[in-house]
């Protein structure tokens, strides 16, 4: 493995905990295991000069103590008759390791702990942190692990277990230790399985401590089944190498040393086939091994945090989609006569030189206005009109903007966010997210039900607990300013003004059919808008519908007067020419307005953190799956 690819693993390590936290707070813990499989067999062990870690282990009075004092040359660890005895983890190596710049920075980073000398064998009877001793007698290039027992405990509570898994996962090597009673033990060797191949496929030496009259036929055929059980079909490839060690009172009193012999004659001892090991090469198959495995599970992982920013994508446009369907109606009555005779003093006070003479001396031609008040007062005949004044209007607006905000806040604090878009929407091209429920709703229209993110709880909790009084005071407070057209309507709308008399033409700026009508609509009567959308994500669908005076549908309706009337097709195209630009600025305008109340006072905290956590999320997964893509890349022959 290259230095390019281990600064792309610890880039790794760092990225995607972070990303499942941002995106799913919480669920970084799921990758404990594969950071720490990460840090202990990839990250700090890749160096060539860094020493076999082999691990002694086994299950209670197994004789793993009496084997490390063997092994070791010096009797560093405490033995006994009593399971348990040995409480700490004691690392046995030679002293040149001490002189190390990395060696045991390496490992103590690795495991999160420091170490202590070994000042006498007792230390390791009771709990505390792991122990070395700098051995003249240990080879070189071999660091021995004492583990405590892994299945010492009553009623399926191990005392050591986790413990001795944190180390177990250090070791390049695991040297088991069995005896005659616990072979066939499948829990320990189940324990051993998921150690040596879960992430990562390590070798192990088994070493049986049998009675001195058990032939080595039966040595190796029970010492086979254990490899069977831990490697399963590899276990020939795994296992490299079986031993044996005679029970004896002396050796188990700590009298004199074990004696350790391969079971096949012939065959290297125990510390020569260690030595003989190319530890380089088995550490770069364990780190190819592992490394598949890192990757494997990170793609899953990476998948897992692109799932969960696509539901927060999803939920965030259902949330806008809501908030922008109660903008509207927000602005169910709103006192139009005030933006029309606003236009109409803007478009008056544009009047060329000659068409403000022919004003002064009565001479424009005003026919268009007689038409249009004779059609006028035709349609006000079937629909009496009542103008409710300015209070009645400002009651009117305040009362629809406390039940849109009313209907606001409860929809985004349920638990699942309900919402019905156009079937031709952005939304609804995401009807098949597994964390949307989605029916029809109508014509042209579905609804969505849609799964809070966990990421965006907290925010919701906050929304949930608004003071609704104070938020209605908010909002009766802001009521005359969504009544007043704002400047920057009225600079809009003088912009308006002067590219529709760009484009009309001499004859129409002298008719000044446009002066005519406008001047007519605003001083007859307050024409009510209502709203409604086909599309409640964005605005660009909107339609503006008229009532009270003219009792029409729309506002193309009004273009669209027959000619019987007395307009002309002329006179109606110059009226939707006016009218419908004014309309669509003032309702982008108003729905504006209206949107900024609702974020500031409602949604703001929600809608934030919901862009904040997508936008950081997203870098996040494009470098992690950047990392990824460059691993596998390097990792293929």
């Amino acid at each position: 493995m290259s230095n390019h690819d281990l600064h792309h693993l610890k880039d790794l390590r760092k990225a995607l905990p972070r990303l499942l936290e941002t995106v799913a707070p919480g669920t970084g813990s799921g990758l404990d295991t594969w950071c720490h499989v990460l840090d202990v067999k990839l990250l700090s062990r890749l160096g060539p000069d860094f020493p076999l870690v082999a691990a002694v282990c086994g299950g209670g009075s197994s004789g793993k103590s009496t084997l490390v004092n063997s092994l070791a040359g010096s009797p560093v660890s405490p033995v006994g008759g009593t399971a348990g005895l040995n409480r700490r983890v004691l690392l046995a190596f030679h002293p040149r390791w001490l002189k190390s710049d990395f060696f045991l920075a390496a490992l103590e980073e690795t495991l999160d702990t420091g170490f202590r000398q070994l000042e006498d064998p007792g230390q390791l009877k009771s709990p505390g942190p792991p122990l070395y001793a700098a051995l003249e007698s240990m080879p070189q290039n071999l660091v021995l692990l004492d583990t405590p027992d892994f299945d010492t405990g009553a009623r399926g509570v191990y005392t050591n277990r986790e413990a001795a898994r944190r180390w177990l996962e250090t070791a390049d090597l695991l040297i088991y230790v069995f005896t005659n009673s616990n072979y066939a033990n499948r829990d320990n060797t189940d324990f051993l399985r998921g150690l040596l191949t879960g992430t990562g496929t390590r070798p192990s030496l088994l070493v049986y401590r049998a009675y001195p009259g058990l032939e080595d036929g039966l040595v190796k055929e029970h010492a086979r089944q254990v490899g069977q059980n831990i490697y399963g079909a590899e276990s020939r490839q795994m296992v490299l190498g079986i031993f044996r060690a005679d029970e004896d009172n002396a050796v188990a009193e700590g009298k004199k040393p074990v004696t350790v012999r391969p079971v096949d004659p012939g065959d290297d001892g125990i510390i020569d086939r260690l030595a003989a090991l190319d530890v380089a090469s088995w550490r770069q198959k364990t780190a190819a091994s592992a490394l598949a495995d890192v990757l494997d599970q990170a793609r899953k992982a990476a998948a897992r945090a692109a799932g969960q920013l696509e539901h927060l994508d999803l939920y965030r446009q259902g949330l806008r989609a809501l908030q922008s369907r109660c903008v509207t109606r927000a602005l169910s009555h709103f006192p139009s006569d005030r933006v029309l005779g606003l236009f109409t003093r803007i478009w008056l006070a544009s009047d060329p030189p000659h068409v403000r003479f022919m004003r002064r001396t009565g001479h424009v031609v005003e026919w268009p206005l007689a038409r249009l008040s004779r059609a006028v007062k035709q349609i006000g005949k079937r629909q009496p009109v009542t103008d409710p004044g300015p209070a009645a209007e400002g009651q009117l607006v305040e009362a629809d903007l406390l039940r849109a905000a009313d209907r606001l806040v409860r929809g985004a604090a349920a638990p699942a966010l309900t919402v019905e878009v156009a079937a031709t929407s952005e939304l609804a091209r995401m009807a098949d997210h597994p964390r949307a429920q989605v029916r029809p709703a109508g014509k042209d229209t579905i609804r969505f039900a849609i799964d809070l993110p966990e990421c965006l709880a907290p925010r919701q909790q906050e929304l949930a607990a608004i003071d609704r009084g104070l938020l209605n005071r908010h909002l009766a407070e802001a009521r005359d300013d969504i009544l007043q057209p704002s400047r920057q309507l009225e600079a809009e709308l003088e912009k308006l003004a002067g590219e529709l008399r760009s484009r009309m033409g001499l004859l129409a700026q002298l008719r000044q059919t446009a002066s005519a009508m406008l001047n007519v609509l605003p001083a007859t009567a307050a024409v009510t808008y209502i709203l409604s959308t086909g599309d409640p994500v964005g605005a660009a669908t909107i339609k503006v519908k008229l009532t009270g005076l003219f009792g029409l549908k729309d506002l193309y309706a009004l273009i669209a007067i027959p000619a019987t009337s007395g307009l002309k097709k002329a006179d109606r195209d110059q009226l939707r020419q006016v009218l419908e630009p004014v309309a669509r600025r003032w309702l982008d305008n108003k729905l504006a307005q209206v949107e900024r109340l609702f974020e500031k006072e409602i949604t703001g905290g929600i809608l934030r953190a919901a862009d904040r956590i997508h936008q950081e999320g997203r870098t996040l997964l494009e470098k992690v799956e950047g990392i990824l893509d460059s691993l596998e890349r390097e990792a293929k022959p």
